[in-house]
């Protein structure tokens, strides 16, 4: 028997629905709809403890729910009183080739947990030039003259722009090339703020989330491919503390690449991968299977790599059991025990054995048509 009467409901309870429309949960919600992950999420407070791992592969299949994990990692590392910085890799606009455009997304989309608050990169910057008697890091070629700046006062626009790696190249303290060959200059830029978050401000590290990372591969020129490449492969040494990169000599071939490492380096400016070790950075790469990851493990056969499968049956039926409480909750619809298991059957002999995602967004699907067509079968429909 199916009732709908007029629901009581909050914009953010409205939110959740709408994300699940999408396939996807609100970032605000994400702790409280997450289900059948208790020994992933075990995994990663364990890896975010170990000090001697600095980079994780998150596989899974397209629909088994990473990007929501990479959310649930956000949420718990701004709780453990990391710096998060979570980027979608894009290869019509951010990809791993151009590492500039790169850089220009991790510090865009950075949050620091300062007290009770999350801070950007502008205001991180200022509370470190506000929290020091000298300046920490004045070797910097890039840093330190910005933070010496900072501490007389307040920089300009174009020079935020500049060190945002937003517009201008040529800034009053360097140049910030947009080539595929200078991903020596912003892994070390990264490892100098992550070195920074802890050493003046205490926090635990820095950590950068990378989605989608399968998208290297759709580059329209192969070079570009194996750059994207060069930029992972860096900056999972620079998270690693790999000392070699402190030390290593540059050599020029075709390109300047390291002697002992072969990372490409500037032609401009061949300065190291690494700024200070530890760099307290922490990577994460989410990526389909057979995608990439023989790369990364070529690269270092301990990199530990975190498998997500889809959700149980017992997980979706938990999952569905809860959204159809707060769909209720919302907009008034109520559904008979015998009738929810029943629609619950058919949703996942459709779906619910594929695609987490998918499953979530046929799930919205059947009670909005219930909402609308109250009198309709609605077995017979799904049926069909």
């Amino acid at each position: 028997m199916i009732m709908v009467k007029p629901g009581k409901a909050t914009t953010d309870d409205i939110m959740v629905i709408e994300a699940f429309r999408l396939g996807i949960v609100p970032y605000n919600a994400i702790e409280a709809w997450t289900q059948g992950r208790s020994r992933e999420l075990a995994s990663i407070r364990e890896w975010l403890n170990d000090l001697g791992q600095g980079t994780l592969i998150i596989e899974g299949p397209y629909g088994s729910g990473k990007t929501h994990f990479l959310h649930h990692l956000y949420a718990t590392a701004i709780r453990s009183r990391y710096a998060v910085s979570l980027t979608g890799l894009d290869p019509s606009e951010s990809t791993a080739a151009f590492p500039k455009r790169i850089y220009r997304r991790i510090v865009k989309n950075l949050k620091v947990p300062i007290g009770d608050e999350q801070v950007g990169f502008r205001a991180l910057m200022r509370i470190i030039a506000e929290n020091i008697d000298s300046n920490p890091v004045a070797d910097h070629p890039y840093f330190g003259d910005l933070i010496n700046e900072l501490r007389n006062g307040d920089l300009q626009e174009n020079t935020w722009a500049w060190i945002e790696g937003r517009e201008a190249v040529k800034g009053k303290y360097g140049t910030l090339w947009d080539f595929t060959t200078v991903a020596n200059i912003y892994c070390h830029m990264l490892s100098c703020i992550g070195w920074l978050i802890v050493k003046v401000l205490d926090l635990d590290g820095f950590l950068i989330l990378f989605d989608e990372v399968e998208t290297t591969k759709s580059m329209s020129y192969q070079y570009q491919f194996v750059r994207g490449l060069n930029f992972f492969r860096g900056l999972s040494m620079v998270a690693n503390d790999e000392p070699v990169l402190l030390e290593e000599k540059v050599i020029k071939n075709v390109v300047r690449k390291g002697k002992e490492t072969g990372l490409v380096y500037s032609g401009h400016f061949p300065i190291p991968y690494l700024y200070r070790i530890p760099s307290y950075l922490k990577v994460v790469f989410a990526i389909t299977p057979a995608v990439l990851t023989g790369e990364f493990r070529k690269w270092r056969s301990t990199v530990p790599v975190l498998e997500l499968d889809s959700l149980s049956v017992d997980d979706l039926r938990r999952l569905f059991d809860t959204f159809v409480k707060h769909y209720q909750k919302v907009y008034g619809i109520h559904i008979d025990p015998s009738d929810r298991r029943r629609y619950f059957r058919i949703l996942l002999q459709r779906c619910g054995y594929t695609s987490t995602r998918i499953f979530i967004k046929s799930m919205v699907e059947l009670l909005d048509f219930i909402r609308f067509y109250p009198q309709t079968n609605t077995e017979a429909i799904l049926g069909e």
